[in-house]
């Protein structure tokens, strides 16, 4: 495979870019709407989903009193997923790590890590 010239490089970046915008501008339009939170935010995974390019997107929600994460919205999980699955916030739990810390996790395989505890839940996707 030949390497891409400088500037179709420099094209490919320019159109991630465009598509980004389309993307958050398409996300303005949701928020703008009336229509309520779930609703919202379940068009908002599907436009985040195009935007990072990956098949599984959800958006969690802490719960203080029950000490975990629902999951409030989704896209490519299985069905009954959204609005009832639960995760650990705790920092063993890649999403609770995320919650507790403000910041982004990666794990490139979970079968050859071992700083997280992957539940059964995210054993079945």
């Amino acid at each position: 495979m030949a390497e891409l010239s400088v500037q179709e490089r420099e094209g490919e970046a320019l159109d991630k870019v465009r598509r980004h915008i389309r993307i958050l501008v398409d996300i303005g339009r949701l928020a703008g709407e009336n229509a309520d939170s779930d609703r919202f935010l379940d068009q908002a995974v599907v436009q985040v989903a195009r935007a990072v390019e990956i098949n599984h997107v959800k958006v969690l929600r802490y719960r203080p009193r029950t000490a975990d994460l629902l999951v409030v919205a989704g896209l490519g999980w299985k069905e009954g997923v959204v609005r009832s699955a639960t995760l650990s916030a705790d920092l063993r739990s890649a999403p609770g790590r995320a919650f507790q810390t403000a910041e982004p996790v990666t794990i490139k395989n979970f079968n050859e890590q071992e700083e997280y505890v992957r539940s059964d839940f995210l054993k079945e996707h």
